[in-house]
């Protein structure tokens, strides 16, 4: 045993948690049946597994998936397998998530890596240093009623995964790190006072599946708003939230200077995005995310303990004198503030 740790120091670090998230993350770039432009703006992505948003928790089985870029590993060099089962388990419970699945790609150590010890030990963590922003026993208990065969890896895996509220109005997930609520107003939400500008658009391949919303030519202003209650998300937590879109050919939007507004209460914050890269670097612009889709930073705000007032987000589009057109949109993200020095950080997500 001392000799395992000295040869191998970090198995004994603890680390933070670090789940997955996405939104909309970690999923398979969704066509949605529509041709779609390249993106217009200088843009930045990370595909490297360097955290859980790279892993698709649903499919952590398939051994495909423990192959790295050059060979799949087939020898544990600590020699782990020497020791006793519940020892493996022990030292594996002292790492992280993403620890444990690295050592989930030893074949002989993958079992241990699974064990409900291993996660049950994640599982209180997690809920230990973030119990304050969400009742994890609640949201174990409705996935557990969804699909009771889980085991345990698999429940805290679906814990930061999107999942419908009961109206099915919104989405909403974990964050990886802090614990904190996060959702998607989907785009039916999001437009339902302005139906007849849209075309729907379904994204099967999305998880959960999501209806996105393809502008019609039929105006050249429009508005796009969304309301909710502050009382929903974590308190005591910065917040941003991201429109999610894409253009097809010929978008009339791209390099025009628009306008984004997030206000919580007495506080408001009026931005200017540019969905193309013509505009220059003084406004918000879009950047690629791992499922295909764009995202586009509309604003920021803060939840106070006790506030419960009402969150709302507002993108008004004008294109002069041209209709607006070669937009599809999949809705509005809002999820914990990160990076705010770097408007070109490539992580979310989404986040």
């Amino acid at each position: 045993m001392l000799q395992l740790v000295q040869a191998n120091p970090q198995i004994l670090q603890t680390e933070s948690v670090a789940p997955v998230a996405r939104v909309a993350s970690a999923t398979t770039t969704p066509a949605c049946q529509a041709p779609v432009a390249a993106a217009p703006s200088q843009v930045s992505s990370n595909t490297s597994k360097s955290n859980l948003d790279d892993w698709n928790w649903e499919d952590l089985d398939d051994e495909t998936d423990w192959e790295d870029s050059d060979n799949t590993i087939h020898e544990d060099p600590f020699d782990m397998e020497s020791l006793p089962s519940d020892l493996r388990q022990k030292i594996i419970s002292f790492t992280s998530p993403l620890d444990a699945l690295h050592i989930a790609m030893f074949p002989d150590l993958r079992q241990d890596a699974y064990s409900n010890i291993v996660w049950d030990s994640f599982l209180r963590s997690f809920k230990e240093s973030n119990e304050e922003r969400v009742d994890l026993d609640h949201q174990l208990a409705i996935i557990s009623a969804a699909t009771p065969s889980m085991t345990v890896r698999e429940k805290f895996g679906r814990l930061f995964q999107p999942k419908f509220v009961a109206d099915q109005s919104m989405t909403v997930w974990l964050d990886k790190e802090t614990g904190a609520k996060c959702y998607m107003l989907v785009a039916r939400t999001l437009l339902v006072a302005n139906q007849s500008y849209w075309r729907w658009i379904p994204c099967d391949r999305l998880r959960p599946p999501l209806v996105a919303a393809e502008l019609l030519p039929r105006t050249n202003q429009l508005e796009i708003s969304g309301t909710m209650a502050s009382t929903l998300l974590s308190q005591g937590s910065t917040y941003a939230a991201y429109m999610v879109f894409k253009f097809k050919v010929e978008s009339t939007l791209i390099d025009r200077v628009q306008e984004s507004v997030v206000s919580i209460g007495e506080y408001r914050d009026t931005n200017l995005i540019c969905f193309g890269a013509v505009c220059g670097n003084n406004f918000e612009q879009p950047r690629k995310r791992r499922d295909g889709w764009m995202e586009i930073k509309l604003g920021e705000f803060s939840t106070e303990d006790g506030d419960d007032s009402q969150l709302h987000i507002q993108v008004i589009l004008n294109t002069g004198n041209q209709l607006l057109k070669g937009l599809i949109m999949l809705g509005i993200e809002i999820r914990v503030a990160k990076w705010r020095a770097s408007q070109d950080a490539s992580d979310h997500e989404k986040s």
